[in-house]
């Protein structure tokens, strides 16, 4: 399966595959108290990262696209992750079928501007493969540095909404022809 899955590089980064001897990286990345503030509040453990890794790897089986680990090119270091996926969230059915562009890097990585580049050159790879399909993004309402990032990447504000008892907002990128 994992030959099924892109290689995508950008001018810094690389977008690949997870494989299940980064379990543990991703363990640092999903347990950190920082990320988890904007990715559901809480930090996840050993088994519920096994279960986002298996996650992000079926969804491309099912869907035709999915996440990839976000892989810092000149130190080969793996500081996140980055993709789509259709997670049918409870309570937001409007945004059921739509590809929901989602990602997370290591507090350490932060204010570089990867962020974008990732998201970016994944966008590119989505847009090439998927271009009929609208793109939606559920961001944090206090999260001002991620709703900055969509606003870069061109996604527009559809709505704000309460996710899991939090105050959230859904952006949209309707227009997805280049």
């Amino acid at each position: 399966m994992a030959s099924q899955i892109p290689f995508v590089e950008g001018e810094r980064l690389l977008l690949r595959t997870h494989s299940m001897e980064d379990w543990q990286t991703c363990c640092e990345i999903w347990g950190n108290a920082e990320v988890a503030r904007f990715t559901g509040g809480k930090t996840q453990n050993s088994e519920e990262v096994w279960r986002r890794l298996l996650l992000f790897q079926g969804a491309w089986v099912s869907l035709g696209y999915g996440y990839w680990l976000i892989e810092e090119k000149e130190s080969a270091k793996i500081i996140g992750a980055v993709g789509f996926c259709d997670f049918k969230r409870n309570g937001l059915s409007d945004i059921h079928g739509e590809a929901e562009l989602g990602y997370a890097l290591h507090p350490e990585s932060w204010g570089k501007g990867y962020a974008t580049e990732a998201c970016e050159l994944a966008l590119d790879w989505f847009i090439q493969h998927h271009s009929s399909k609208n793109i939606v993004c559920i961001i944090s309402s206090p999260n001002h540095a991620s709703i900055n990032v969509a606003n870069k990447l061109g996604f527009t504000h559809r709505r704000s909404c309460t996710y899991n008892g939090e105050a959230s907002e859904i952006f949209e990128r309707v227009h997805c022809e280049e």
